[in-house]
C-alpha cells in the first residue's frame, strides 16, 4: 500500500421525507439523495467500491471506511 488512490465517488442513496402533504407535493418533494464520497480507494468489486476516508502509510491501515454498492454508482473519477 504504498500510494493508495484517491478517488471521489458520485452515488445515489435512499432519502427520507418526513410529514404529512399531499400526493402532488409529495411527488415533486421526494427524491433520491445525490451524494458525493472521496476518500482512498480500499477495494474495488463487482459488488461494491470500499472507501477510506484516512489512510495511515505507516502501519498500512484505513480509518472511517463505507462500501457502496456497485448498483447505485453514477460516476468514479481519480482526484491524484
Amino acid at each position: 500500500m504504498k500510494n493508495p488512490r484517491l478517488i471521489e465517488v458520485h452515488w445515489k442513496d435512499s432519502a427520507f421525507h418526513r410529514g404529512w402533504s399531499s400526493a402532488a407535493t409529495k411527488r415533486s418533494e421526494m427524491g433520491v439523495a445525490l451524494c458525493r464520497t472521496a476518500g482512498y480507494l480500499v477495494e474495488s468489486t463487482k459488488e461494491c467500491v470500499k472507501v477510506a476516508h484516512s489512510v495511515d502509510h505507516e502501519n498500512e491501515s484505513f480509518a472511517d471506511g463505507i462500501a457502496i454498492p456497485r448498483v447505485a454508482i453514477t460516476k468514479i473519477r481519480r482526484l491524484q
